[in-house]
């Protein structure tokens, strides 16, 4: 992680939400809409950004929306604008923070390192039209979780609370379950029991957090939230879809120039892809194509698996954990040992 990184990414994030501010939420940004929108239907159950944001405003006020003067005017001055920004923003950063770590962890020269983490925060940034409680905070705690998988023990163990303050945020942090369980069946030769405790623990916890979520809400049906006729029927849909492919062909491309896009770790993202396809699958039937958001919570899964140093097998030795030595909690290089052939 770079100092420049969080300072650059900081300055791309104000340019965009408050010089441009973010116009499809901009009038819920007042408590009251905030409060009313986000408590029902498929936004009740996304507790934790929304809870946050609250207690920053009743904190903080809203000093930014009160004295930041555009043009004459004061654009932000509704009441949650503050918080709202702060959280994102911290988010944003986190995310930017950890994702720096993974490259170190592989070793990414420049300027394939620095091109890696532009398209990561350029499309972060581009998803920020809606300006949500949930989003970015999901995503940090997704790349956070996948993050603490990795280091030694015990601080593996902080990615199954993580992942279930993830779900609590938002529940596309379940694709952070999906790539847990990609690394089980994509390294099982050479797994310990303790990876694979935690994996399950882990998928264990997000799913009863997820069922006790949804279970205290009144969710509409899905059916009833199937937004695809009017994606479809909408020139803005099909505008947002290929939006969203260009920037994944994007960000494959920044990858394969910082060699992160090897067979062997192909193979583990397109797990993640497969055993995350729920999410995808409804991301399309009842998102909105023009949002690039729906496309953030797998772009930050491929960062943390096109980095993640593939585990070996030890021919005539006892089976090795699968953790890297560089990992989380040393904060040290990992070398990977000789490609791990499909099997």
């Amino acid at each position: 992680m770079r100092w420049t990184d969080l300072a650059w990414a900081a300055g791309l994030y104000g340019f965009v939400v408050v010089g441009f501010r973010s116009w499809y939420s901009a009038p819920l940004l007042d408590p009251a809409a905030f409060r009313g929108y986000y408590g029902q239907g498929v936004y009740a159950h996304r507790v934790l950004g929304r809870e946050v944001a609250l207690a920053l405003q009743r904190a903080l006020g809203d000093p930014l929306g009160e004295h930041l003067v555009l043009g004459g005017q004061r654009p932000l001055a509704e009441g949650m604008a503050t918080a709202v920004l702060l959280l994102d923003g911290i988010s944003l950063l986190a995310v930017v923070a950890l994702s720096g770590r993974l490259l170190a962890r592989r070793s990414v020269p420049e300027p394939a390192r620095t091109l890696v983490q532009v398209v990561l925060v350029v499309v972060l940034v581009a998803s920020l039209s809606t300006l949500t409680p949930y989003d970015l905070p999901a995503a940090a705690l997704v790349l956070g979780a996948l993050s603490a998988a990795d280091a030694r023990p015990p601080w593996d163990l902080a990615a199954i609370p993580l992942v279930a303050l993830g779900v609590a945020t938002r529940e596309s942090a379940l694709v952070a379950v999906a790539a847990l369980l990609a690394v089980l069946v994509v390294e099982r030769a050479a797994l310990d029991r303790r990876r694979v405790a935690v994996a399950i623990a882990a998928a264990l916890v997000a799913a009863a957090t997820y069922g006790a979520l949804v279970a205290s809400g009144d969710d509409p049906s899905l059916w009833s939230a199937v937004t695809l006729r009017g994606n479809v029927g909408r020139l803005a849909g099909w505008v947002g879809l290929v939006a969203m492919v260009g920037a994944w062909l994007a960000w494959r491309g920044a990858c394969r120039a910082a060699e992160l896009d090897d067979p062997e770790h192909r193979r583990l993202v397109a797990w993640c892809w497969l055993l995350a396809s729920p999410y995808v699958v409804a991301a399309l039937l009842v998102g909105y194509w023009f949002e690039v958001r729906l496309l953030v919570p797998m772009l930050v899964v491929e960062a943390w698996a096109r980095t993640r140093p593939v585990a070996q097998p030890q021919v005539g030795a006892s089976r090795q954990s699968s953790r890297p030595a560089g990992d989380v909690a040393s904060g040290s290089p990992a070398t990977s040992s000789e490609p791990a052939g499909a099997s």
